[in-house]
This record gives C-alpha cells, structure tokens and sequence, in this order.
C-alpha cells in the first residue's frame, strides 16, 4: 500500500510539475511579447526522455537505477535526472533529464541505462533545440 502510495505521489507530482513548467513558459512567452523564452542556467533544457515498460514490482530496482543515474549525472556535472513518471495503470514509466547537451548527457546516462536489464528496448528520445532523435535502446553486450 505504501508503495502504491508513494509511485502515486510521484506521478501526481510529475504532473503538476508539468503543469507548472507549460504555465511558466506561457507567462514568459506573454510577458515578452511571444518571443523565444531562452533557458536559464538555474534551469537546463530538458534533453532526454527514455521512456521504458514499468511493473511496480521492478520499483525497487528502478528506485536504486535512479540513484546511479543520479550520481553520475551530478559526478560528470552534465546534467541532472528529474523526477522520473510512472503510469500504474499501463505499465509504462518515464525518465527526464536534463542538460545543455544532450550527446554529453547520454554520453554519462548510456553506459548505465544499458546495463540494466530494465531498460530493454527502451525508447529514447534526444532533444537538441528544434532538433529531436528517437531510437531503441540497445542491451550493452549486442553493441
């Protein structure tokens, strides 16, 4: 119960903070006169989305994921992990990253999404300003 409880607080925040992210450049997109919002150092452009089956027996597991990618992330100072989404009702779940370059970021966050068997055929998605890259994630051994 307290699992289920804590992966509805997650996704429950994912959302507000979502909410909050679009109300945030729509204000800044109104208060400059429609012009380009550029991003702040404070807050890095969100450059990764690796969307990946989830089962909430695998929390666990995906909790200590996002610990390693955390700390690597912070260690390699390429960008930071937000906070991750999970769907309980169609077992799917979302990792956010961010970063101002998204080949450094992946460079960093690759090697360990790889080498979990949890993040099989992962789908990846790169953001490089206008510019976005979609691909598989391939399991480390078939490189």
């Amino acid at each position: 119960m307290l699992r289920a409880f804590i992966l509805l607080k997650r996704t429950c925040m994912a959302a507000i903070w979502k909410t909050y992210a679009r109300l945030t450049l729509l204000a800044a997109a109104l208060y400059t006169g429609g012009m380009a919002h550029a991003a702040t150092p404070l807050s890095p452009p969100l450059a990764i989305t690796v969307r990946f089956d989830f089962y909430p027996a695998d929390s666990t597991r995906i909790h200590q994921l996002e610990q390693r990618l955390q700390r690597a992330l912070q260690h390699a100072r390429v960008g930071e992990l937000g906070e991750s989404e999970f769907h309980l009702d169609g077992n799917e779940g979302f990792f956010y990253l961010f970063g101002p370059d998204p080949q450094r970021l992946f460079a960093v966050a690759g090697p360990i999404l790889q080498s979990s068997a949890l993040m099989q055929h992962a789908e990846v998605e790169e953001r490089d300003g206008q510019h976005r890259k979609t691909f598989l994630l391939q399991p480390e051994a078939s490189r």
